[in-house]
């Protein structure tokens, strides 16, 4: 049986085991925020969406962004379209999907987040490489996150000259 749904729970169960508890690993999540100088960044929960406490930047999703591009497991991951997992038994199938529809549409698109909260609308974290030129960029309150940022994408592309800077 394929099962589909929102990986949501996921983030809640690693803060609900975290050696500090749930609240623990929102301070965690805090902590980090101020080391990458994150200023426009608080969490006050691990998935965004019940608190008008919670809440980010462009700016600072972007720096999030590229501190997670480190990791070779975060980039294959944010840039997997779909992938079927068992439970340990083997009997239970369920069919990942990813949301962002950019995924396989726009040339170089490899990530990274979607996101949806009715204060915040529609919100789109986006990695594009073309021509070893990196892009990292950030729509939020979006009535159209796909649209916005594939156009942005492709302006960004045909309207600017390059230079290549390091990730970090």
């Amino acid at each position: 049986m394929v099962k589909a749904g929102s990986a949501n729970d996921a983030a809640v169960t690693l803060a609900e085991n975290y050696p500090d508890g749930y609240d623990g690993f929102v301070a965690a999540m805090n902590r980090k925020a101020a080391q990458l100088n994150l200023n426009a960044t608080h969490f006050s929960d691990v998935d965004g969406v019940g608190s008008a406490d919670h809440y980010s930047s462009v700016h600072d999703l972007v720096i999030l962004t590229k501190e997670a591009f480190k990791s070779d497991f975060f980039r294959q991951l944010v840039n997997t379209q779909t992938v079927l997992i068992t439970d340990i038994s083997g009997k239970n199938e369920y069919q990942l999907s990813s949301t962002n529809l950019l995924l396989g549409k726009v040339e170089g698109v490899s990530g990274v987040k979607t996101g949806w909260t009715e204060d915040a609308g529609e919100c789109l974290v986006t990695y594009v490489e073309r021509n070893g030129h990196r892009l990292f960029l950030a729509v939020l309150g979006s009535a159209d996150r796909f649209g916005e940022s594939e156009k942005l994408i492709n302006w960004s592309y045909s309207a600017h000259d390059w230079r290549q800077l390091p990730l970090d």
